[in-house]
């Protein structure tokens, strides 16, 4: 059964190709590049599920590599099944089915958590920020679950102008 968007919630095409790479690079201050941190967005099509998504997102640094996957639903972005593998937190399995999040860390006990309509993970938020019609004065809300709180809350999103922005790469 395929999840309905809350009323007043649009959805744009994913403006992303399959198997699309987006790569960030963060440093802070006076730190040298070797110490950056980096962040690899990749979405590519689901080879189990026509249709879906999987959203993988990969940070690493000089002292840490940590990997998020989602795979969502291609029209609504409703996560199928997350899952988190970063040496400061236990691996985790988070399924969503039947209005609930089903948590389960690695060595400890699962959890399951009732959900209030269309919830995204919050592992998928960079991918679907972008399949919102942002343009200055949009506004909405979003449901998002995160499972290392086990608990959903409320992303208040909002476009609070158009600005440019100067890179070394150009405007």
């Amino acid at each position: 059964v395929k999840a309905a968007l809350p009323s007043g919630l649009k959805l744009l095409p994913a403006p992303w190709v399959d198997g699309e790479i987006l790569d960030y690079t963060f440093t802070m201050g006076n730190m040298p590049a070797e110490s950056a941190t980096n962040w690899r967005y990749v979405a590519r099509s689901s080879k189990t599920h026509p249709g879906n998504w999987v959203l993988q997102t990969r940070v690493y640094n000089p002292v840490l590599v940590f990997t998020m996957d989602v795979e969502a639903d291609g029209d609504t972005m409703k996560p199928v099944v997350s899952r988190l593998v970063n040496p400061m937190f236990p691996d985790t399995l988070t399924t969503y089915q039947n209005a609930e999040a089903r948590v389960e860390p690695k060595g400890k006990d699962p959890k399951t958590v009732k959900l209030d309509g269309l919830t995204f993970d919050a592992f998928e938020l960079p991918e679907l920020l972008r399949r919102l019609p942002l343009a200055p004065a949009y506004k909405t809300s979003l449901q998002v679950f995160t499972a290392q709180a086990s608990a959903a809350s409320t992303l208040h999103v909002s476009v609070a102008g158009v600005e440019n922005v100067t890179t070394p790469a150009g405007e």
